[in-house]
């Protein structure tokens, strides 16, 4: 029994208690409960209970909605799956580093428009500069009709810079065209999809390729069309038009039925802008002479272990045909091309060595195109002008069939290019 003080008063009707053991400290482990997000009963103490705001708070963030870890189920998307934007990867550290890397590879125009609006809104290049930026918003608040012109405008003004680069009148670093060099190490990192779509098609906009200049005779042209038709152009149809445009386009319906339709019309437009381009740098001598489009076949055949290739032929004779070939039916070895070998050298076009006429010539502006249009059989090809046929070049189709393959099977395309008479040149 434990000695109590004798400082401590006991009273005349009380009862020591005597202790059996000494008291054990008691272990458990944490709650582990079901639904972690599920409100626990608070403990029972003055503190606690009276604490309104932490009760309060407790509440309130157990009646939020649980979210799950994975939003996709476990479930791997496949290609093709409509799926909505928060249906992709959570965040993470490693993700939001890579995307901000990536968003400062590709923000470099966004600093350059802040360099410029500083420039002008205060006044670094001088009041002639800002004054003409002032001078023009006065000018379209007179005319508001203009602001239509502003895609033509701009797109002129980067030919106009493009061609000064391209073409200078003095010697221009290589810092200055090409930029900070961290940028172009950061650039490779980054494929935004958005952006991969629009830097491919800046390079018709460097003259560096052929569509440059017919692009700059275009823009020029319309816009002085456009400037004395502006007046009656109807804004109120066109900015609904523009606006409900992108909704249409991105239906479900439009997003199946417009795709195999552009497809099947980009073969005409290709062939159409190949022939402006094309007519645009011949010179005047070609022009007065006589012209004349001369073509040659390609001829591939498929076998399990190699694919698709001008190897794969087989001996000359026996209904098989050469890598190359004057005429659709090239049976025998007699039509194939001086200078184009039977075991599939050759594998350019720009290797064969084709014999003209005499007095006539290629046009020098030209190269060797696919003939994507396939007028000469009665099947509409693939995107690469091919047209396919089974093992003994019979039958043919716009795809290889799944029948085919057991006994093997042939594919060929037309080369085409134009000549002229070089008499009549003269």
């Amino acid at each position: 029994m434990v000695e109590i003080p004798s400082y401590i008063e006991i009273p005349t009707y009380a009862t020591p208690i005597h202790g059996a053991s000494p008291a054990m400290p008691i272990k458990s482990a944490l709650p582990e409960p079901q639904n972690p997000h599920a409100p626990s009963s608070p403990t029972v103490s003055t503190k606690a209970s009276n604490n309104i705001s932490s009760i309060l708070l407790s509440h309130a963030l157990s009646a939020l909605p649980v979210i799950p870890a994975n939003l996709n189920n476990g479930q791997i998307r496949k290609p093709g799956d409509e799926t909505l934007a928060s249906a992709k990867d959570p965040l993470s550290l490693p993700i939001m580093s890579a995307n901000f890397r990536r968003f400062i590879g590709k923000c470099q125009f966004i600093f350059w428009l802040q360099d410029r609006a500083e420039e002008v809104v205060f006044w670094r290049k001088g009041q002639l500069y800002t004054g003409a930026f002032m001078c023009a918003y006065t000018f379209f608040c007179f005319f508001p009709r203009l602001a239509l012109l502003i895609p033509h405008v701009v797109l002129l003004h980067i030919l106009f810079t493009t061609y000064q680069m391209r073409y200078p009148e003095t010697t221009i670093t290589s810092s200055s065209i090409l930029g900070d060099d961290t940028t172009a190490e950061i650039a490779p990192v980054i494929q935004p999809d958005a952006y991969d779509i629009v830097v491919p098609q800046l390079v018709h906009l460097t003259w560096t390729q052929p569509t440059t200049q017919p692009l700059f005779l275009f823009l020029l042209t319309s816009l002085i069309l456009l400037l004395p038709i502006v007046q009656i152009i109807p804004l109120r149809p066109l900015f609904l038009t523009l606006g409900l445009a992108p909704f249409l386009l991105t239906h479900p319906t439009t997003r199946q039925v417009l795709p195999p339709l552009l497809l099947r019309f980009k073969p005409y437009s290709t062939i159409i802008l190949r022939q402006i381009i094309n007519n645009d740098q011949m010179s005047e001598r070609h022009w007065r002479s006589e012209r004349r489009e001369v073509g040659i076949w390609e001829n591939e055949r498929w076998t399990s272990e190699k694919g698709w290739k001008a190897g794969n032929l087989r001996a000359v004779g026996n209904g098989e045909r050469r890598p190359w070939t004057k005429d659709v039916n090239g049976w025998s070895g007699e039509e194939g091309i001086p200078g184009a070998p039977f075991d599939g050298s050759v594998r350019s076009v720009r290797e064969v060595n084709l014999t003209l006429p005499q007095g006539w010539s290629f046009v020098e502006t030209e190269n060797w195109s696919v003939d994507l249009m396939a007028n000469w059989r009665h099947v509409i090809p693939d995107q690469d002008g091919w047209i396919y046929t089974d093992d003994a070049w019979q039958n043919p189709s716009s795809m290889p069939l799944a029948e085919w393959k057991p006994t093997g099977m042939t594919r060929s395309r037309k080369w085409i290019r134009r000549m002229y008479e070089l008499a009549a040149s003269h």
